[in-house]
């Protein structure tokens, strides 16, 4: 508990640690901790897993329509260089600052 020593000038952070040390530090067999965010497997990360078909459809529709990547990847929550992908594989590119199919 070295870390705990580095927290130890400010209160509040020490109790923080020290509260998810606990949690951390006891079974859960629920994987139902409101205290803390849901664990990376419970999720699906594969953006083919996340988004419908129908979603991929609109990317690509909005890509093509004039719609930054950087906006598409907010509006679908997904990192810009996965929907830079789909593009690609959908061979959606870019020409002359415009989208072409």
């Amino acid at each position: 508990m070295e870390l705990l020593a580095h927290y130890s000038n400010t209160p509040d952070l020490l109790t923080d640690l020290r509260r998810l040390v606990t949690t951390l530090s006891t079974p859960d067999d629920t994987h139902d901790n409101p205290g803390l965010p849901p664990h990376p497997s419970d999720r699906p990360w594969r953006v083919r897993d996340r988004l419908s078909q129908t979603d991929i459809q609109n990317i690509l529709d909005q890509f093509r329509g004039g719609i930054p990547t950087h906006v598409l990847a907010d509006r679908y929550s997904i990192s810009q260089s996965s929907v830079k992908t789909l593009l690609r594989k959908h061979g959606v590119r870019r020409s002359n600052g415009r989208a072409a199919a």
